[in-house]
C-alpha cells in the first residue's frame, strides 16, 4: 500500500477536482439565472446540457473520492467509510488543514449551488405563472372584426373575419 502522504495527495487532487466541478456548475447555474431573468429561453437547453455533463463528471469524481478516502482511512487504521473530518484528525496538521479547507470550500459552494437552484426554480415558476396568466387574459379577451377590444360579457356580433378559437 502506498504511504499515507501519497494517499492523501491523491485524495487532495480529487477534492480539488470536485471543488472545481462544483464551481463550474455554480457558474452554469448563474448563466441559467441570467438567461431566465433576461428572457433568453434559447440559452436554457444548452446550459442544462452543460450542467448535466458537469454533474456527471462530479458523480465520477465522487466515486473516486470515496475509493481514495477508503484507502486513506484504511492506511490510518480507520473504518473505510470514515468521514473526511475524521480522516483529517488522523493526518499531519498541515495536511489536515488543507483537507478541512477544501471541505469548507466545497460545503460553501454546495450551499451557493442550492441557493442558485432555488432562485432559478422560483424564476421558472414565475415565468410559467406569467405565461398562464397571459394566456388566460388573451383567451378571455374578445376582438371585434375591426380589431378593437370587446370586454367580457358584452355580446359579440357575428361578423365575417371573427375567429372563435378554443384553447
Amino acid at each position: 500500500m502506498p504511504p499515507v502522504a501519497d494517499l492523501f495527495h491523491q485524495l487532495e487532487r480529487i477534492l480539488e477536482e470536485q471543488l472545481a466541478g462544483l464551481r463550474e456548475l455554480l457558474s452554469l447555474m448563474g448563466a441559467q439565472e441570467e438567461a431566465l431573468v433576461t428572457g433568453q429561453p434559447d440559452r436554457i437547453r444548452p446550459l442544462v446540457r452543460l450542467q448535466e455533463a458537469a454533474a456527471s463528471r462530479l458523480e465520477c469524481a465522487e466515486e473516486r473520492r470515496q475509493a481514495a478516502s477508503a484507502k486513506l482511512a484504511g492506511a490510518l487504521g480507520l473504518p473505510p467509510d470514515a468521514a473526511l473530518r475524521e480522516i483529517a484528525r488522523s493526518l499531519p496538521a498541515s495536511d489536515a488543514q488543507r483537507a478541512l479547507a477544501l471541505l469548507g470550500d466545497m460545503t460553501r459552494t454546495m450551499g451557493d449551488l442550492a441557493s442558485s437552484s432555488r432562485r432559478n426554480e422560483a424564476l421558472v415558476r414565475h415565468a410559467v405563472a406569467s405565461t398562464r396568466h397571459a394566456i388566460a387574459v388573451l383567451t378571455e379577451a374578445q376582438l371585434r372584426a375591426d380589431g378593437r377590444y370587446v370586454p367580457p360579457g358584452r355580446p359579440r356580433r357575428a361578423t365575417q373575419g371573427v375567429v372563435d378559437c378554443q384553447v
